[in-house]
């Protein structure tokens, strides 16, 4: 790769000189970014989970992670418990949380 296109990609910041990393002073868990590191200092070191699954003792820090529980272990549960007066099932895509 000749060094003019080398410039231009490291200008458009696909190719770095360094690899910058941060981490975290509380856990030792690093980052790239520095966005990343503040939404983890600010939501997830040090915090209690407060996404908890109704059925079962399971909890995490992010709704998206208790959706995937729920779909994963309780659909089959949830079908059952919600099932439609049509006698259709909902659909794995759905989430009982919503």
């Amino acid at each position: 790769m000749d060094d003019l296109l080398k410039r231009h990609l490291r200008a458009l910041g696909y190719i770095s000189c360094q690899k910058v990393t941060y981490p975290c002073k509380n856990c030792g868990k690093v980052y790239h970014y520095y966005s990343s590191l503040a939404r983890h200092l600010k939501h997830e070191c040090g915090v209690e989970p407060k996404f908890h699954c109704p059925l079962c003792p399971y909890r995490t820090k992010h709704k998206s992670s208790l959706n995937t529980h729920l779909n994963g272990r309780h659909m089959k549960l949830l079908n059952e418990f919600y099932a439609l007066p049509n006698g259709n099932k909902l659909s794995s895509s759905m989430n009982a949380t919503n």
